[in-house]
Parts: structure tokens; C-alpha cells; sequence
């Protein structure tokens, strides 16, 4: 991830020398009276030493390698974070499923087998998808956000950009978070009721296909498709408020950007008109900030993700923490090999608080 990040960075930050010494012909300029470290000073009167088409031929070379380091980069962190769900999903089922056999059978009285299977096929995909997209966005998402932003305030200290521009893009912030914890709380809800219907429908379809002979016998055919129907439209309907809820964040926070980058698109394009500013460090101070706006999407969108799967994460704990009602003693004595007979000896049973079986001997 930070591989990935730094790449990008670089990359932007080329644009500086193809605009101001390829395309106008120029030279970088940094003011005078701003301190730059001694390297970063001998790499532009470098730069600013070659003939532009010797430079124009570097450029092209060091983007090919930059974007193939890069793109390597992505391809193994993309690759080790989906190992990483597949390889947590595939505990949480191994965990859900031991449970499941260890629990006591009035725990399966009270859980249809749909339900219990809904744990381990759909909640744990939520959860997967978490972890894939959204733990990955948490981790990558905010190293993005660093190596922009100081590729901002790089281009604002050293080319003298006014701080008006930088605080104008902090105000991005603001407008973005408040729309989107307000969205992810009612997501979290809806979430919790999508997963419950998804569980009546992996219910419905267990019960009338290992009972299909019970629904063929009786002529149930219509009354059960009637039934799956409006469960399948309630998952339906949930789910198109959660998608609601989702998609309409990307669209605030794009605005919110937008708004952001026309202010100072503005006040920039003053400056660059009076010969105050760098076009090549304008540009890419600007394409720093349009960068900012993929990471800062992909963050709102993240909480919204957590919210689903929190949702289904208690609903696999609630399985999990179940108590186990039938239990062996400690320091249980071993049984000897059968003989002869099994005796059941003032026998008790009951369901719940209802007894059933009272003092039975045989």
C-alpha cells in the first residue's frame, strides 16, 4: 500500500517539470526566499540544465517504470488483502459450524435450519466483503490521503501558493463527514432487517425443498411460491434502501469536491494570469487535490460497509455466545463397556419451565 501510494505521487509530482520546462518552455522557479532542501534544490537546477527533449525522453521512461512499480505494487496488496478475508471467513464459518454441533438440541428447536445456515453462507460473505474492500480502504485509503496531502503542502511551501487555496480544500472535510455518519447509522438498521430476510428466505426454500413430498402431497405449490414471493420482495425492498443510502454518499462527497476545486480554480487562475504562479506547480497542485477525492470517497464509502457488516457480525455472535446447555460434568467418569442393559432410573425432563417427564423409571 505504501509502495502504491509513493508511486502515485511521484508520478503527479512530474508534472511540474512537463508543463513549466517540456510544454512552456520555461524553467522551474522557485521563489527565492523560501529554504529548500539541498537535494530537492540540485534536482531541479538538474532538470532545469537539460534540453527539453532530452528531458521529455527521461520523463517518458521514468512514468513507464513508475506506473509498472506501481501497478505491482496494487496487484500484491489487492492480493494479500483478499487472502486475508478468504482466510478470516474461512475461521469464522469453521468456528460457526463447531459451534452449531455442540449446541444442545433445544437450541435447533428454536432456530429453523435456514436461519442457522443464513449464519455461515450470508452474514460471513458480509464480512468477507468487509474485510476485502473496506479494512483494505481503511489501511490504504488513509496512506493515499498522506502522500497527497503532502504533495499539497510540498507544492504549497515551496512554489509559494497562497493558503487560501489549502484552506479552502480543508473544508472539503466537513462537508463530507456529517452526511455520511448520519447515512450509516440508518444503513446499520436496514442492514440487520436485509440479513433477517435473507434468513426467512434460505428458511423458506431449506423447509419446502427437503420437504417437497409434504408440499406435493397437500397441493401447497402455489400457497409456497405465494409465500416466497413476499419474502423475496421484503429482501428487495430493504435492499434497494440500503443501496439508496450507499451510492448517495459518492455523490455528496463529489460535490462537495467539485465545489472546493471551482473556488479555486478561480483564485489560482488570478494568479497564474498575473505571472504570480507556477502553471506547472498550479497544476500539479491541482491534480494533488482531484487525487485527494478517490481516497476521501472510498473512506465515506468504508463506513457505510463497516455498518453492514457489524450488522451480520452480531448476528454470527449471537450464535457464538449461545450457552451450551448440555454439557459434561468436570471430571467426568469414563463409561465401561456395555453389557447388558441401560437403565434410566427418576428421570426428569422438561422444555423450558414445562415438565414433561416426572420421576420416570424403566
Amino acid at each position: 500500500m505504501i509502495g502504491t501510494s509513493a508511486f502515485s505521487g511521484v508520478s503527479i509530482s512530474m508534472i511540474i517539470p512537463l508543463i513549466d520546462n517540456i510544454i512552456t518552455g520555461k524553467k522551474m522557479a522557485i521563489p527565492g526566499d523560501i529554504l529548500i532542501p539541498a537535494q530537492l534544490r540540485h534536482l531541479i537546477d538538474s532538470v532545469n540544465a537539460m534540453p527539453p527533449m532530452e528531458l521529455l525522453n527521461k520523463m517518458t521512461i521514468l512514468v513507464l517504470i513508475f506506473w509498472l512499480l506501481r501497478n505491482f505494487f496494487e496487484f500484491c496488496q489487492s492480493y494479500f488483502m483478499n487472502d486475508v478475508a478468504q482466510r478470516v471467513i474461512r475461521d469464522v464459518k469453521n468456528t460457526i459450524y463447531e459451534k452449531l454441533m455442540n449446541l444442545s438440541m433445544d437450541f435447533y428447536s428454536r432456530n429453523p435450519t435456514g436461519k442457522l445456515m443464513s449464519r455461515i453462507t450470508y452474514d460471513a460473505a458480509v464480512i468477507r466483503d468487509c474485510i476485502s474492500t473496506g479494512l483494505t480502504d481503511l489501511l490504504y485509503q488513509p496512506i493515499q490521503l498522506i502522500v497527497y496531502l503532502g504533495l499539497v503542502f510540498a507544492v504549497k511551501l515551496y512554489f509559494a501558493i497562497s493558503w487560501w487555496l489549502i484552506l479552502i480544500s480543508l473544508a472539503l472535510f466537513p462537508l463530507v463527514i456529517y452526511p455520511v455518519v448520519k447515512i450509516g447509522k440508518r444503513l446499520k438498521s436496514i442492514s440487520m432487517q436485509s440479513q433477517e430476510s435473507m434468513s426467512d428466505i434460505t428458511t423458506t426454500l431449506h423447509e419446502t425443498i427437503s420437504g417437497i413430498r409434504m408440499v406435493k402431497a397437500f397441493s401447497m405449490e402455489e400457497r409456497e411460491a405465494e409465500r416466497f414471493k413476499k419474502q423475496n420482495q421484503q429482501f428487495y425492498r430493504l435492499a434497494m434502501k440500503s443501496t439508496k443510502r450507499v451510492i448517495v454518499v459518492s455523490p455528496i462527497t463529489e460535490f462537495a469536491g467539485m465545489f472546493c476545486v471551482a473556488v479555486i480554480l478561480w483564485i489560482a487562475g488570478k494568479e497564474i494570469l498575473s505571472g504570480s504562479l507556477s502553471a506547472g506547480a498550479f497544476v500539479t497542485f491541482l491534480a494533488a487535490l482531484l487525487s485527494l477525492m478517490k481516497p476521501m470517497k472510498r473512506l465515506t464509502n468504508v463506513y457505510s460497509i463497516n455498518q453492514q457488516a457489524m450488522a451480520a457480525a452480531s448476528r454470527i455472535f449471537e450464535v457464538l455466545d449461545t450457552k451450551e446447555i448440555v454439557v459434561e460434568k468436570p471430571n467426568a467418569e469414563e463409561l465401561a463397556f456395555f453389557k447388558r442393559e441401560v437403565k434410566f432410573k427418576n428421570v426428569f425432563f422438561a422444555y423450558d419451565d414445562k415438565e414433561v417427564l416426572k420421576d420416570i423409571s424403566l
